[in-house]
């Protein structure tokens, strides 16, 4: 084998050109609140699902925080969705609409 032969070096690839890609910033959702439920790849349980949520990270964080100690349930927030565990959909709204969210239901 030849000892002077290149395999492989970091040092030879050029940086990239210009400052590094970022992705673009999420877009602001517009309309309504959308409140709807889902059921499937649950197991059989049922999930309030509130998307499209107006605000900051953290804000939404509180509305989920909210909304699950209002409706007595547990709950994640992912991103702009929070998931409510049990059917809530009408208390869920009547509460967006006292918290000065426009929310209506979604689906059936």
């Amino acid at each position: 084998m030849n000892k002077d032969r290149l395999a492989w070096s970091s040092a030879g690839t050029p940086p990239p050109a210009g400052p590094a890609p970022s992705s673009p910033p999420p877009t602001p959702p517009t309309g309504p609140a959308r409140v709807r439920l889902e059921r499937q790849g649950r197991g059989g349980k049922v999930v309030t699902v509130v998307e499209n949520l107006p605000g900051h990270p953290a804000r939404i964080e509180e509305v989920g925080k909210t909304l699950k100690s209002r409706c007595g349930a547990g709950g994640t927030v992912k991103g702009r969705v929070v998931e409510v565990q049990g059917d809530h959909r009408d208390r869920i709204v009547e509460v967006l609409l006292a918290l000065g969210i426009a929310a209506k239901r979604a689906g059936g």
